[in-house]
């Protein structure tokens, strides 16, 4: 019967065909009249018209029936064959060298159609595309949109958000309130998964709309409006806006509703939501609502997501109930489920697996839980293997970060992953301080800190290959993005942000372009790039001096397990580790706190000292416990590599001993590093300065109201009594000259204000420096001296550190930064910083220059003056062993040696001669 059928259909084409071309479309609807017929049959039958109406010089039509077939190929989800006929109807519109509308929405849809089958790379090169024609509006600002799910897919958040606010921003000026309900949960969905604060609060604005969308449209989606109330539930879940009754009834009216239209997607859901809703309560009475609520949620979980997330929340009930088997039980089943592993508990996703999962950030956390779960096991029952497997699944999980941070390009997804991955490393020690793995904390500890930094240096020494022209467009379009995230984050006015943010993402766009075009221009530089590798103990070790010895800490603040927020430290001399558990963070926040506090004015009274001395001792005996520790320290020079805040205090006024009032100063030089990678890495740069030094010293100050500083003139002639060099008083240290003049010294010296309240900034005479235009600026910097109030203060970013003025200065080429911790006093700035320089030009190292300079000023000060307010206050981080000038001492014996050279070659031609 079907192929009479088909015979005729033929014969009807060939006759038409023969007649009138334009009755053929008639005859493609009326296909779809019958019910019954096969879409095998429809498909034979629209190849038939459309190479009848090619063969006819009548592409359009044949454009026309291709587009349409393709859609209701969508429809059944036959989306290989609607890939087919769309890559069709595009090489018709190419073939006749048409770029208008149609042709836009036909590359739109096929980027679309390739997401369906997972083609991502074909799905990117179409919405490019549309984006690059800039043709169609609508479709452009589709494609953005569909390029921010992509992101978000791959789980690179902040990049993900920007392409939303670009294409959602361009939809609303369409009106089309379907699509635009969908794009602002779509998008709202990216926000919650960045939980900070402001992407918190625009999510909740884009829920707020969401909600008005629903009045609006009388036919509106009831997925989309389950969809709304579980991320409402989950807005008022999280802890920054934790309200348990608002979360508790956006997932209760979810659930009475996907119950009475059996829908196990959001029954599912909502029954989750609510499991850990009120297990996160804490509260005892509603821990059994919560194992029913999680249990139920498993029931109705189909997709493998949904059942990763069911049993992983299920795990952490039993784990907060002590059950740590059941709970060991439960993740490993939600790794079968997110990593496709079997029962075996030994089993780990190897590295493919992990590349290419879609569950990346579930499998994340369902390995921290795992290893979180193998600790509190050895704990219990002192099984050795227990903490052996929590060691690997810790190392799976950091090279997991990896991955992540590597396909995130955004800073704020980078940085995110950072922060995610620090609870890896605490516990990575932890779990070494057991099996005395020492080369393993060691790489725990490092991997902890200014990994991004690190990395952002070796670009720079990589991107120092290329042309100057090709790196001065691309420092010219970094400096523009971020000068614009600068007024941004200054800007109040709705308004002005969206223009602001709308002028940011173009140049992203334009940046982006540009490193494209680099990879192929320059594919052995790209070729030859490497991630940053961590270095290892033993290499450490080996470029040790006897006496220094190198001390780590690292903290974690662990918002659900406080067992788990504590800080440790690892010791490492030329020949010895030790890995010591320092005790709990909040114990040591509260002792730093007060520390940072009593440091931040001179002593005034009897007690004011008394009540310092007590709390700096109990701090050193915290940190430094010479009870646990075997290495000697005396004389040592430590390098301290501080973590959380400790990167705000300097242990040089930490009290050894009371009872004689004695500083850790007093017995050790003391030195700061972001990490022994970094220090190894950054002093690779190439730094090849021909001038010694460049001071500025504005005095006084034509903006902000800013006082003038009229010691900094006696501060810079102390400095060049020793040094002679380049010099810029009063209106001559302007911001212009700073970033003009100071390229070729090997030491740049700035006595000026300096805030970090704020925007981090340092003041010039005519305007402020911001701390984003240090990144696209250069030094050669030996050693960079911020003799300012505040310059090693800044924000810390959990898992990176202190986005400091002296961060900026390392990004920027310095080797070395010395930079204050409060507000630096005049006269004795001025005084610790003429004997420093003084050190250095005798030939001390710049460690032990800053060291005797600091010991100096104690000795020559009394009373009030000898307050660790005055002289601990500038702290040296970075390399610290290099001798910026030959001693003299050095240069007498050299000139000795010639000398007595000379007179023994006079003497012997003397005696030839007789």
């Amino acid at each position: 019967m079907n192929l009479y059928r088909f015979q005729l259909s033929v014969l009807f084409i060939l006759f038409y065909a023969s007649v009138n071309s334009q009755d053929l479309y008639s005859f493609y609807e009326s296909l779809w009249d019958d019910k019954n017929i096969e879409i095998s049959f429809i498909e034979k039958e629209v190849d038939s018209i459309v190479a009848i109406y090619e063969s006819n010089r009548e592409e359009l039509k044949a454009i026309k029936i291709a587009g349409d077939f393709s859609k209701k190929l969508y429809r059944i989800q036959s989306y290989e064959r609607a890939i087919d006929y769309t890559e069709y109807e595009i090489s018709l519109y190419r073939k006749l060298d048409i770029k208008n509308n149609e042709y836009a929405k036909a590359l739109y849809k096929l980027g679309f159609l390739y997401f369906k089958i997972k083609n991502f790379e074909k799905s990117l090169t179409c919405y490019r595309e549309v984006i690059a024609l800039n043709i169609d509006d609508y479709s452009t600002a589709r494609a953005y949109c569909e390029l921010g799910k992509y992101y978000y897919s791959i789980n690179d958040y902040f990049r993900s958000d920007e392409y939303y606010v670009h294409g959602i921003s361009g939809l609303e000026k369409f009106g089309n309130k379907n699509v635009l309900l969908i794009k602002y949960l779509n998008h709202a969905l990216v926000l919650l998964n960045m939980s900070t604060p402001d992407s918190l609060d625009r999510a909740k604005e884009l829920l707020d709309k969401v909600d008005q969308l629903f009045d609006q449209l009388p036919n509106y989606s009831i997925r989309d409006y389950r969809t709304f109330n579980n991320y409402y539930a989950n807005y008022y879940s999280k802890i920054e806006r934790y309200d348990f009754d608002k979360a508790k009834y956006y997932s209760n009216r979810n659930l009475s509703k996907a119950i009475q239209d059996k829908d196990s997607t959001f029954i599912y859901t909502s029954f989750v939501s609510l499991g850990d809703l009120y297990r996160d309560s804490q509260k005892e009475q509603q821990m059994d609502s919560a194992f029913f609520f999680l249990n139920e949620g498993i029931k109705y979980a189909i997709e493998t997501e949904e059942k990763s997330t069911a049993y992983h929340q299920l795990s952490h009930y039993y784990f907060e109930n002590n059950q740590y088997q059941d709970a060991l039980d439960k993740i490993q089943k939600s790794l079968m489920e997110s990593a496709g592993l079997g029962r075996d508990m030994n089993a780990l996703p190897d590295l493919k697996e992990l590349r290419i999962s879609d569950n990346q950030h579930n499998i994340l956390l369902a390995l921290i839980q795992k290893s979180t779960i193998l600790i509190k096991l050895y704990e219990e029952e002192n099984n050795k293997k227990h903490i052996e497997l929590a060691l690997s699944n810790l190392l799976s999980a950091d090279t997991l970060v990896d991955i992540l941070i590597d396909v995130s390009k955004e800073d704020g997804s980078r940085l995110y992953w950072r922060e995610k991955a620090s609870e890896i490393y605490l516990k990575g020690i932890l779990v070494c301080e057991i099996l005395k793995e020492s080369e393993k904390a060691f790489y725990f500890s490092e991997k902890k800190k200014a990994l991004l930094l690190t990395e952002g240096i070796l670009e720079n020494i990589d991107k120092s290959k290329l042309p100057d022209t090709v790196l001065a467009l691309e420092n010219d379009l970094k400096k523009q993005i971020l000068d614009i995230d600068n007024l941004i984050s200054s800007n109040k006015n709705k308004d002005s942000i969206t223009l602001l943010e709308n002028a940011r993402f173009n140049l992203k766009r334009q940046y982006q372009k540009q490193e494209d075009s680099l990879r192929i221009l320059f594919p052995a530089y790209y070729k030859d790039q490497n991630t940053t590798g961590i270095v290892d103990l033993k290499n450490v070790q080996e470029t040790m001096d006897d006496g220094d010895i190198v001390i780590s800490y690292i903290t974690n603040h662990d918002e659900y397990y406080d067992s788990f927020s504590v800080v440790y430290a690892t010791l490492i001399s030329k020949t010895q580790t030790e890995i010591l558990r320092i005790g709990k963070l909040s114990e040591l926040e509260k002792l730093v706190s007060a520390y940072r506090n009593q440091l931040s004015k001179p002593f005034e009274t009897e007690q004011d000292r008394l009540a310092f001395n007590e709390t700096a001792s109990e701090l050193y005996a915290l940190l430094i416990p010479k009870d646990k520790i075997s290495m000697s320290l005396y004389q040592k020079h430590l390098v301290i590599i501080p973590d959380g805040t400790l990167q705000y205090i300097p242990f040089e006024a930490l009290i050894i001993d009371k009872k004689t009032n004695r500083y850790l100063i007093e017995d050790n030089e003391i030195s700061y590093a972001y990490s022994m990678s970094f220090l190894q890495h950054n002093a690779t740069v190439k730094r090849e300065p021909s001038k010694d030094i460049v001071t500025f010293a504005p005095i006084n100050f034509d903006h902000d109201n800013l006082e003038d500083i009229s010691n900094s003139s006696n501060e810079i002639e102390g400095i060049t009594k020793y040094i002679v060099g380049d010099r810029y008083s009063n209106e001559e240290a302007s911001k212009y000259n700073f970033l003009s003049n100071t390229d070729d010294h090997k030491i740049i010296h700035l006595a000026t204000h300096a805030n970090f309240s704020d925007n981090l900034q340092i003041a010039f005479h005519d305007t402020n420096l911001e701390y984003h235009e240090l990144y696209t600026s250069r030094n050669q910097a030996e050693l960079v001296v911020l003799s300012a109030c505040n310059t090693s203060l800044g924000e810390i970013a959990e898992g990176e550190g202190v986005m400091s003025l002296a961060r900026g200065f390392f990004y920027a080429g310095a080797n070395t930064v010395i930079s204050s911790l409060w507000n630096a006093n005049d006269k004795s700035t001025a005084q610790i910083m003429e004997s420093f320089y003084h050190n250095l030009e005798e030939g001390q190292t710049k460690s032990k220059a800053l060291h005797n300079a600091k010991i100096n000023y104690l000795k020559s000060a009394s009373l009030s003056d000898t307050s660790p307010h005055y002289w601990a206050t500038f702290v040296l981080i970075g390399d610290a062993e290099t001798k910026l000038f030959p001693s003299n001492i050095l240069l007498y014996g050299i000139f000795f040696s010639l000398l007595l050279v000379l007179i023994l070659s006079a003497l012997v031609f003397f005696l030839k001669k007789r």
